[in-house]
């Protein structure tokens, strides 16, 4: 399913569908990098970074407005 959304750009549908997974499966790290990533090809880039450190276990920093 994630392959078929990255090959067709859908990256919308699956957000929403690895959402509702994750609301179900929190513990699935794995699902969690998935939609970190997806989020990335979303241009939205400061939730990913968020949830990808969350993930990884880093802090999280400020995002400066020149970033």
């Amino acid at each position: 399913m994630i392959e078929c959304a990255y090959y067709l750009n859908r990256y919308d549908d699956l957000e929403r569908i690895l959402r509702r997974y994750l609301s179900d499966h929190a513990e699935d790290i794995e699902m969690e990098f998935c939609l970190a990533g997806c989020l990335f090809k979303q241009s939205k880039l400061a939730e990913a970074e968020s949830l990808a450190r969350q993930i990884a276990g880093f802090p999280q920093i400020a995002m400066s407005s020149d970033r």
